[in-house]
């Protein structure tokens, strides 16, 4: 079990390193006990980022969860599409493309532009209208600004836009 002082303990740790503690999860998968720990920074994660915070961390985990059973530590990134649940999740997702999931099914792609407790702020970007023959004018994008209950959500991610990716 992952308790609040642990939690601190582990979080304490990381930021000494420069690094945001995104989430602690304890799970199970294929019989084996998972202990994912996912860091984060503004300019990405790097493998000796996920190397140097399991050195650093394991001793502690080693003492403060001897009672537990056998477990994986895992260290790495939340990745590029995250489920978005705890205020901090939002907070590090503003300005990112994502995926809203309503209580009704809809789904509302756009960029998340703010967040508080109760609400979520999303520009979605339109796609134009097809150009017809006769009208040679570049019809321009249209943006609609939707401001959404997060009680009327079903599922918040970030979603990774290919379109914008470039090699």
């Amino acid at each position: 079990m992952i308790t609040q002082d642990l939690h601190d303990k582990i979080e304490s740790l990381i930021t000494q390193k420069g690094l945001e503690l995104y989430d602690i999860e304890l799970l199970k998968e294929n019989e084996s006990m998972i202990l994912r720990i996912s860091i984060f920074k503004q300019e990405g994660i790097s493998l000796d980022d996920c190397e140097n915070i399991s050195t650093l961390i394991a001793p502690l985990l080693d003492v403060e969860l001897s009672d537990l059973e056998a477990y994986h530590l895992e260290v790495s990134s939340p990745g590029v599409e995250r489920n978005l649940k705890k205020p901090k999740h939002f907070l590090c997702s503003i300005g990112q493309k994502v995926a809203v999931t309503m209580s009704n099914k809809a789904i509302i792609n756009g960029i998340l532009e703010s967040y508080n407790t109760e609400e979520i702020t999303i520009k979605e970007i339109l796609k134009p209208a097809k150009k017809k023959q006769n009208n040679l004018k570049e019809s321009s994008q249209e943006v609609k600004t939707h401001i959404i209950k997060l009680n009327e959500t079903k599922k918040v991610k970030t979603i990774f836009d290919w379109d914008s990716y470039a090699l």
